[in-house]
């Protein structure tokens, strides 16, 4: 029962954590297309992709959250941020397995997560050229990214 109820806590502060860090992102926005503009959301996202890693880690037990500020901003924000994005993350989730492993990676770690990314950049890809409202298309690439 404490568990539950920890565990949706630690949710919860981890969704309004996320929300927090795409307003930031955000903000940015109201800033000129420039390479220091992009390299500045880049720098948002690196820690925010790194919170939800080892929250997701921590709550679940399994790390399969980390797709979504990708989602969320290719839908949201901006498809070219999020599709950076979409490359970026499983850069950051092989090095975090790998810090915490604390042993060389199996090969097929690697190539799984490649694999994933790929697969979930094209479904949020196809997704987007739905006529429907975002969180429509947020919801259906979550649920892609789930399974």
């Amino acid at each position: 029962m404490w568990t539950v109820i920890i565990s949706t806590l630690i949710l919860s502060t981890m969704v309004i954590g996320l929300g927090i860090k795409l307003l930031t992102i955000l903000n940015f926005l109201e800033r000129p297309n420039t390479l220091v503009w992009q390299l500045i959301t880049v720098v948002v996202f690196l820690p925010s992709i790194y919170s939800l890693l080892s929250v997701s880690k921590l709550v679940f037990g399994n790390i399969y959250l980390y797709y979504l500020l990708a989602i969320l901003v290719f839908y949201y924000i901006s498809p070219a941020i999020g599709s950076l994005y979409f490359v970026l993350t499983p850069i950051v989730i092989i090095l975090y397995l790998d810090m915490i492993l604390q042993k060389p990676l199996p090969i097929d770690i690697p190539l799984l997560v490649f694999a994933s990314g790929f697969l979930n950049y094209g479904a949020t890809w196809l997704i987007s050229f739905l006529k429907k409202p975002a969180i429509v298309k947020v919801s259906l690439a979550a649920v892609v990214m789930l399974v």
